[in-house]
């Protein structure tokens, strides 16, 4: 599995309207594509202009195959929400995700 993970830069009076924009533009497109499992968003305590979204695909190929031409146009749709982002890639270990800590 790997995990997609956006943050954004968005100010808190305007992360509301901009959490429900992307959850009826960017996280559809997402779903039309194979291999996407899921999305959480999480929004910071400390960094009040900040909103992260963590993206699970099935494989780094699904989330590198992802069609960079429906960007422009899920971007669009976002219009006076479109915000910076910066975006990261994480693979999870194998075979197991989970540690295990003995006491």
């Amino acid at each position: 599995m790997v995990i997609e993970l956006l943050r954004v830069t968005c100010p808190k009076e305007k992360q509301a309207a901009f959490i429900q924009r992307d959850s009826e533009v960017w996280t559809p497109g997402l779903a039309k594509h194979p291999g996407f499992l899921g999305k959480e968003v999480w929004v910071s305590p400390d960094k009040d202009d900040e909103v992260v979204f963590v993206i699970r695909w099935e494989s780094m190929d699904h989330w590198r195959t992802f069609p960079a031409e429906w960007a422009p146009g899920l971007d669009a749709q976002m219009g006076d929400l479109l915000m910076p982002l910066v975006c990261e890639a994480y693979d999870i270990s194998l075979p197991n995700p989970f540690m295990t800590i003995k006491k």
